[in-house]
């Protein structure tokens, strides 16, 4: 493994892990609708 591959990754987790925050937030506001 280089250092960018894991640069790549992390950086793909962070992201796919605020979208999940996001789409949680989202389904949250609807139920309370």
């Amino acid at each position: 493994r280089s250092e960018v591959v894991e640069t790549i990754l992390a950086a793909f987790f962070k992201s796919s892990v605020d979208h999940t925050k996001k789409a949680r937030e989202l389904i949250i506001k609807k139920k309370k609708r």
